[in-house]
């Protein structure tokens, strides 16, 4: 073969071999967010009970500190005890998030709306640590987890 068809055929090779490497990689950072993130998951939800707990404690006279956790399988509500409304998440493996709806109280007589709000990305980092991805930016400590999203679901600043 003439050179340039040399080049050729070991550009398409290395590419071939290249979006391999990538493909084993993926599916690597799959199986450990499969087996990783129902952990961190777990661990979060036990942190938003802390917090809870620990907001009605400090401020037992202030209603509008207060929110109530409660679970359905890997789902989580946590409500605002004051206003009524509401964040739903649920880990979701198949695509690698949290799903987020937040639930908006309204008039006496009307029916809450549930209205999806984002899917927040499950990664592995360089680390291989599972982490909730917010602005490019890797979370894996489940306090300030448990903070964004009780702040979230609170209505805090």
């Amino acid at each position: 073969m003439s050179d340039w068809i040399d080049g050729m055929k070991t550009r398409d090779e290395e590419r071939v071999e290249s979006q391999r490497r990538a493909d084993e990689l993926r599916l690597h950072k799959a199986r450990i967010i499969r087996a990783r993130a129902p952990v961190l998951w777990a661990a979060v939800i036990e942190q938003i009970e802390d917090d809870l707990e620990k907001l009605k404690t400090a401020f037992p006279d202030d209603a509008s500190r207060h929110g109530e956790l409660s679970r359905d399988g890997d789902s989580i509500s946590v409500r605002a005890s004051l206003s009524g409304s509401s964040l739903h998440l649920a880990l979701n493996l198949d695509g690698q998030c949290i799903d987020v709806w937040k639930t908006i109280a309204q008039r006496v007589f009307q029916k809450p709306s549930l209205k999806p709000c984002e899917s927040i990305p499950v990664r592995v980092d360089h680390n291989e640590i599972v982490a909730i991805v917010r602005d490019n930016c890797y979370y894996a400590n489940p306090a300030f987890i448990s903070e964004a999203i009780i702040r979230a679901a609170l209505g805090f600043k």
